[in-house]
């Protein structure tokens, strides 16, 4: 059960307004996480914003290699890290309107098993370790991933949006945040539930008809 209720769209002040507004835009729906999140008042607004900023399409994508997707499979990978099966429906979904099929998002989620790009293997394992043992990340592995063709920003970037998702995944299991009702069930994505490590946060949702 949630520990916090949703606040209601229909009432909500200032910045959280406009940030269900701003949803209700962009995707035409408010997820629990920002109806949750919306407690925080106008702080919500300035996490929105950053969010938005840091997951928007570089203006010249032919000059950057940290595209939106990647943005995403970074998102997916660290909220598996960290357990979060909501986060990782969550970022499959998003996978899925950006272009991947359903087989290529979960070679994304297994990519160590998978026949993706060596240089997008090593970009995961890094995020992966970055999201759970960070102190562990030598000078050599930074390097490594640097010069796969990243830029100063970009690695900041990177570290900014598995900083930025392992903070959800917290928020998620600290309030125990519902899961939106049109997400598939993680079982779907991440195998059966037998099988998930003890520490992961589970969610059972009711499969899609």
């Amino acid at each position: 059960m949630p520990r916090v209720p949703f606040v209601d769209t229909e009432k909500a002040q200032g910045g959280a307004r406009r940030v269900f507004q701003d949803q209700m835009k962009l995707r035409g729906r408010i997820s629990t996480l920002w109806r949750t999140r919306g407690w925080a008042g106008n702080a919500v607004e300035h996490a929105w914003q950053f969010y938005k900023n840091l997951m928007a399409e570089p203006a010249e994508v032919e000059n950057k290699k940290l595209t939106r997707t990647l943005r995403e499979k970074i998102g997916l990978i660290t909220s598996k890290s960290c357990g979060c099966t909501y986060c990782v429906s969550f970022h499959s979904s998003m996978l899925g309107q950006f272009g991947l099929s359903e087989e290529e998002v979960k070679k994304t989620i297994d990519y160590q098993n998978s026949d993706i790009p060596d240089w997008e293997k090593k970009v995961l394992k890094f995020v992966e370790e970055a999201a759970t043992e960070p102190h562990k990340i030598t000078d050599q592995e930074f390097k490594q991933i640097r010069s796969l063709g990243f830029t100063n920003e970009e690695m900041v970037e990177i570290a900014e949006v598995i900083a930025m998702f392992v903070g959800i995944a917290r928020l998620v299991a600290i309030l125990d945040i519902e899961p939106d009702e049109w997400l598939e069930n993680p079982e779907y994505w991440l195998g059966p539930e037998e099988t998930w490590p003890e520490e992961w946060h589970r969610y059972k949702l009711e499969p899609k008809v």
